[in-house]
C-alpha cells in the first residue's frame, strides 16, 4: 500500500511540477508581449487594426505590408537630374561619388553634394541597370553558306 502512496505522490508531484512550468510559460509569454506593446504601441497609437497586423507580422502569421509614398517628397531632387547622375555614372563608371558630382556641376550646371549624388545612385539602381543593359551590344548571328 504506501508504495502505491508513493507512486500516486510522485505522479501527482510531477503533474504538479509540469502545471507549474505551463503556468509560468504563459506568465513569461505576457511579459513579453506587454513588453513589446509597450515599444511598439506608441508608433501604432490610433489603430487597433495595426497594432494587431504588427503582431501577427512579428509572429510569422502575415507578411509584412509595405504601402507606397503617395507623393513624392518635396525635398527630392527632381527625376531629370537623377537621370543625368545615372547618365553621368554610366558614362564615367571609374568616378567616385565626389568626382561624379563635380562633373555635374560642370555638365549640367546642378550642384549636389557627393552624399546626394551617392543616395540617388543607391536609389535608382533600376535606372542605371536599364542603361547598361541598353548599351550592351546585341549578340551578332553568324550564318554559314555552303559544306
Amino acid at each position: 500500500m504506501p508504495s502505491i502512496a508513493r507512486r500516486a505522490l510522485a505522479a501527482h508531484t510531477t503533474a504538479a511540477l509540469e502545471l507549474a512550468a505551463v503556468f509560468i510559460r504563459i506568465g513569461l509569454a505576457i511579459a513579453d508581449y506587454a513588453t513589446w506593446v509597450d515599444r511598439k504601441g506608441k508608433y501604432l497609437i490610433g489603430s487597433v487594426r495595426t497594432l494587431r497586423n504588427a503582431l501577427l507580422v512579428q509572429l510569422g502569421r502575415a507578411k509584412p505590408m509595405l504601402f507606397p509614398r503617395c507623393r513624392r517628397a518635396s525635398n527630392r531632387t527632381p527625376e531629370h537630374i537623377e537621370r543625368e547622375v545615372a547618365r553621368l555614372h554610366e558614362a564615367q563608371r571609374h568616378l567616385g561619388h565626389g568626382q561624379l558630382a563635380l562633373l555635374l556641376e560642370r555638365v549640367a550646371g546642378v550642384r549636389l553634394a557627393r552624399e546626394t549624388v551617392r543616395a540617388i545612385l543607391r536609389r535608382r539602381r533600376d535606372l542605371i541597370l536599364e542603361m547598361t543593359a541598353a548599351r550592351k551590344k546585341p549578340l551578332k548571328r553568324i550564318y554559314v553558306n555552303g559544306p
